[in-house]
C-alpha cells in the first residue's frame, strides 16, 4: 500500500535558520507548516484506512517515488521531510528505526507531481 503525497516544497522552503543569542535554530517555515499540515492529515487516513500500526521501536524499510518536473531536484532533499512527516503523523515513533531507505526520482509533468511511499517492516 502505496501512500501518495504532495511534493514537499524545496527543503529550503520547508526549513529556516536564525541566531538568537549567538545560537542557531532550525524552525519550520510558513510554507513548511502548510505541507505537514496538509500531509499529516493524509497520513493518518490513510494509516486509518489500511489499518496501518504504529511502528515502535520497529527496524523499518521506507521506499520514496519523487514524481517531479524538476531537473535539478536534489532527491536527497526529498527524504528528511518526508521521514518528519512519517513522525509528526504518529506512524513511526522515531526515524532513527529506519534501517533502510530507497529513494528514487522519476519526471512527470507538472500536474502530476507528488511522493509516494511505502514502510515495510524488517523483522
Amino acid at each position: 500500500m502505496k501512500l501518495v503525497l504532495p511534493k514537499p516544497p524545496s527543503i529550503n522552503h520547508i526549513y529556516g535558520l536564525t541566531s538568537v543569542g549567538g545560537y542557531a535554530h532550525s524552525y519550520i517555515t510558513l510554507e513548511g507548516k502548510a505541507w505537514f499540515e496538509e500531509c499529516i492529515f493524509k497520513t493518518r487516513m490513510w494509516g486509518l484506512k489500511y489499518k496501518i500500526p504504529k511502528y515502535a521501536k520497529t527496524k523499518l524499510k521506507v521506499d520514496i517515488e519523487l514524481y517531479t518536473n524538476v531537473v535539478g531536484q536534489d532527491l536527497d532533499n526529498i527524504n528528511k521531510p518526508v521521514l518528519d512527516l512519517l513522525q509528526k503523523a504518529f506512524i513511526i515513533d522515531n526515524d532513527k528505526y529506519i534501517y533502510e531507505l530507497h529513494s528514487v526520482k522519476k519526471m512527470c509533468d507538472k500536474e502530476q507531481q507528488r511522493v509516494e511511499l511505502s514502510i515495510t517492516p524488517l523483522e
